[in-house]
């Protein structure tokens, strides 16, 4: 199985990749790393012993996204990017 996963370098995505890779199933990571780090991902692939396609990339450029996906050729999906806002909530 192909997963193509946007926003992996993050807390979640990391875990779910590392499960993704444990299963034997190939992932391309698709992360613009504005709240995550690349080193995550060098974690990932020690702890897993797997390698992984990796496109720097911000989900919002909708032909960096076509060009990953039609490179990698995914048989699924899935979809973690998103950007944090500074503040949860205003104070009352």
């Amino acid at each position: 199985m192909k997963i193509f996963h946007t926003g992996g370098a993050g807390y979640i995505g990391s875990h779910i990749l590392t499960e993704l890779l444990s299963r034997g199933w190939d992932a391309c990571v698709f992360d613009n790393f504005s709240s995550s780090s690349p080193k995550a991902l060098d974690r990932v692939a020690t702890l897993t012993n797997r390698q992984f396609q990796r496109v720097e990339g911000d989900i919002r450029d909708k032909d960096a996204v076509k060009a990953a996906l039609r490179e990698f050729q995914p048989d699924a999906v899935i979809h973690l990017a998103g950007r944090k806002p500074a503040r949860w909530f205003e104070p009352a």
